[in-house]
């Protein structure tokens, strides 16, 4: 059964097939401190704890939304996953950053590579010293690649 909202004296109620299966999704570190799921909802759904993609699968989908060659695509990579390891919660880049990174790189070469991953990691901030500081971390990380 699902219980449906509705005006005055309708049926709340609607029968469903006894294999019907909904999945909700929710990236619930980007919403931190902002909306708190209601422990109601909570208490009627399993969490499954998804990780970001393997190293190779994310290098895959990165050549596939940008064109970029695999040494490429790995070095965007290998950049990020650095990153992550360094940022926390909702600043850590995901698959995305990656993405835009090539992207960036397709749309202007391999000379802006430092400049395209600080204006896709480094200006998604707050404030002009966690810029900086985001900057470092961007230098730092490209250093070890």
């Amino acid at each position: 059964m699902l219980e449906l909202p509705t005006k005055f004296g309708e049926e709340r109620y609607v029968s469903v097939h006894p294999d019907f299966r909904t999945i909700l999704t929710s990236n619930s570190i980007e919403y931190a401190g902002i909306h708190r799921p209601q422990d109601a909802l909570l208490d009627r759904m399993v969490g499954i704890y998804m990780d970001y993609y393997s190293f190779d699968t994310e290098v895959g989908i990165v050549m596939a939304h940008s064109g970029v060659a695999p040494e490429q695509a790995e070095r965007i990579v290998q950049l990020v996953r650095l990153l992550r390891e360094r940022m926390d919660g909702a600043q850590s880049p995901g698959t995305r950053a990656c993405i835009m990174i090539a992207q960036g790189l397709e749309a202007c070469g391999n000379d802006c590579f430092e400049s395209v991953c600080f204006d896709v990691i480094a200006t998604k901030t707050s404030t002009a010293v966690d810029m900086i500081e985001k900057q470092g971390l961007v230098r730092e990380a490209l250093a070890e690649i």
